[in-house]
């Protein structure tokens, strides 16, 4: 019989009155040398029906006493682990079942006078009519304690480290391919902020000139849900054993907003969280509040005007070491999350999923170990935050108001909870659904090096705060998992200047001054763009012709921001694929404004590119040596060779491009000559 059938008879005997079967105890492991026979109890001794009792908090900061009866163990049931089954019985268990929060209650067989640990409530059976929990065996908790911090202040994400317990996972979703990275990097770079982050699908902006079909802050198609839960999609789940999964983990909002709120709530469970309304507690608190089994024990991932607090249970400690939940947070494997004791407002009952509302009373030390069987954390270690200021602007309106916060610096967590900050500090600041253009900085401060920065504009008739967060969002994602070096971001600002007006625009034509040009005389460029609901306007540019200029065929070209990186990544993809921070820095702190036209003057000559570097007017028998040649991948044949880039600033955001060709003469001194 296999472990997920024998758990099915046992519930289904337990829930029929009848006693389970016994379980035999072989395959067990030697207990680890932390393991202390007088305070523990090794899964292998434990008999159905042993009697005995667990800890947790269901209001406030007491902690109480739940009875718990054992109906047996489960050998072998997940990556050599046994589980305990226990049926928990006292407070609200009645009425709520097992309760998401208790994960990592203390589990205690007394025999005699003495109480021995046994180990921490963690699983539960979905829309079980009885309060029969999965509990992890101390032994397997304790070596948790004793893990060095490998990799502290850097956790890794949740997909590199399911590969510790052996999960079948494809390769691609464990350490994307620097391809996929580098694709990601010119999406940015074209200001496809959405492509940047791997999100497939229609843009969610495009359509933006009819909010009234579009009611939601985040696109509702399915590819944006995919991104955030990626990473999670692997997370440790029973469903297909027989039901069991590890209890959610509840996650506190403060600050947040309800429309926010039902924007991303529906976004965690599959990392196990289960979000609700709560905050800070520490005005709730009267005396000094510490860490012991029993008590709430908190993973705090958002501080300041948006605190995001996980709660769950202290199972031991050892000095100042603490293990707790029974299951992994996130399988980070080595981690550095702020460690926060944690008030318990209420039990809210339900029939799916009881969970406990509360929130963060003060952080307390540094969680450093995710791992299957227990978190573990120390008291007094400062754990790694990344400060994050936004400052939100608009002079008509009388707005002028900051934002603070600190995120965990996560390579999948710190894009996604910094772009809930800045949707969070719009919509507390402003109206976010409504005609808006916003110029805006965003600054990320890296450890050692020079920072990148990054400024822009952009209207939308639906607000900007989700451009500008999916900007922020991809930005830190492309830093953070960059394939050449560890990039630790020390801080990150974002300061904004709005309108409540949409500002767009269109290229509709372009006119040049004459057919022909000589040498050593100027061109003039007019350029007709319609604005969004306005009177068409107009822009003009001299533009004078260098006497080094070939004579012949002359190509002008007038492209809109991203039309001139992605005509510039045609010719010369080479330029734009980093193979250093170096590079990757100097592309992400390159400017092509939105609000600005980029005007190219092209001679028509044939010539290619090699390692990011145009060579025109090459010989045809220098092209057809490098046509015949097997290597790939580090040039590209041009057709025209660039001399010129020249910019007009104009007073809104264009889209569209347009050409012309003229036809540059020798000067007339020169023909005379």
């Amino acid at each position: 019989m296999n472990p997920g059938s024998r758990f099915v008879l046992i519930v289904l005997l337990v829930l029929m009155g009848l006693p389970g079967p016994a379980i035999p105890a072989e395959g067990q492991t030697s207990p680890p040398s932390r393991f202390d026979a007088d305070k523990f109890m090794s899964s292998a001794d434990i008999r159905e029906g042993m009697k005995g009792y667990g800890l947790t908090v269901f209001q406030g900061t007491r902690i109480e006493r739940f009875e718990v009866e054992i109906l047996g163990v489960l050998r072998n049931e997940y990556s050599g682990s046994d589980m305990i089954l226990g049926r928990c019985t006292g407070g609200p268990l009645a009425k709520t079942g097992v309760i998401a929060g208790m994960s990592g209650s203390p589990v205690y067989i007394e025999q005699g006078a003495k109480a021995k640990l046994i180990g921490a409530v963690a699983y539960a059976w979905t829309f079980s009519t009885d309060s029969i929990a999965g509990i992890t065996p101390i032994e397997k908790m304790l070596p948790v304690i004793d893990l060095a911090p490998t990799e502290r202040a850097f956790p890794a994400g949740a997909a590199q480290m399911n590969t510790l317990n052996s999960r079948d996972i494809p390769q691609s979703q464990v350490n994307p391919p620097l391809e996929n990275w580098e694709g990601r990097l010119s999406a940015f770079l074209r200001k496809d902020a959405q492509g940047a982050l791997g999100i497939a699908g229609k843009p969610a902006l495009q359509a933006a000139e009819f909010p009234q079909f579009q009611p939601a802050i985040l696109p509702a198609h399915s590819s944006w849900t995919d991104w955030w839960q990626a990473p999670l999609k692997h997370r440790l789940s029973g469903n297909a054993k027989g039901g069991w999964v590890p209890l959610a983990t509840p996650l506190s909002l403060g600050g947040v907003s309800n429309e926010i709120f039902d924007q991303v709530a529906g976004l965690f469970p599959a990392a196990g969280l289960q979000p609700s309304l709560g905050g800070t507690a520490i005005s709730a608190v009267s005396e000094p509040v510490h860490l012991e089994p029993g008590s709430s024990l908190g993973v705090a991932l958002i501080t300041g005007d948006l605190n995001a607090t996980a709660i769950g249970t202290t199972t031991y400690m050892d000095g100042e070491k603490v293990i707790g939940f029974g299951h992994p947070m996130f399988q980070d494997g080595p981690t550095d999350l702020p460690m926060t004791t944690a008030y318990i407002t209420t039990v809210m009952p339900s029939s799916m999923n009881s969970f406990k509302m509360g929130g963060l009373i003060e952080i307390v030390g540094a969680l450093e170990q995710d791992r299957f069987p227990a978190v573990g954390g120390v008291i007094g270690a400062k754990p790694t935050l990344v400060p994050f200021k936004v400052n939100i602007r608009n002079q008509a309106a009388g707005i002028d108001r900051d934002f603070t916060y600190e995120i965990i610096l996560h390579r999948f967590f710190t894009p996604r909870f910094g772009m809930m900050c800045v949707l969070d500090a719009f919509d507390a600041a402003t109206r976010a659904m409504r005609d808006t253009t916003t110029d805006y900085t965003l600054t990320i401060h890296l450890k050692g090096r020079a920072p990148v920065v990054i400024r822009d504009q952009v209207s939308s008739a639906m607000g900007t705060s989700f451009e500008l967060a999916m900007t922020f969002s991809a930005a830190v994602d492309l830093v953070l998992k960059n394939p050449y070096e560890q990039a630790t971001i020390e801080a990150i600002e974002l300061k904004t200047e709005s309108v409540d007006r949409l500002k767009k625009g269109t290229l509709e034509w372009i006119q040049m001054d004459r057919q022909e040009v000589e040498l050593g005389q100027s061109l003039k460029l007019q350029m007709a763009v319609r604005p969004w609901m306005g009177e068409l306007q107009t822009f003009e540019k001299a533009i004078a012709i260098p006497k080094e200029f070939p004579v012949g065929p002359l190509l002008v070209t007038v492209n809109d921001a991203a039309g001139y990186i992605g005509e510039m990544q045609r010719r010369n993809p080479d330029r734009f694929r980093p193979r250093s921070m170096d590079d990757l820095l100097r592309l992400l702190n390159e400017v092509y404004r939105n609000d600005q036209v980029f005007v190219t003057l092209s001679a028509l000559a044939p010539g290619a590119s090699f390692n990011g570097r145009e060579m025109p007017n090459l010989p045809s028998s220098v092209l057809r040596v490098m046509a015949e040649s097997t290597e790939r991948g580090t040039g590209q044949f041009l057709a025209n060779r660039p001399l010129l880039t020249e910019t007009i600033q104009a007073s809104l955001p264009v889209s569209g491009s347009q050409m012309i060709l003229v036809n540059v003469q020798p000067s007339q001194a020169d023909r005379l000559n």
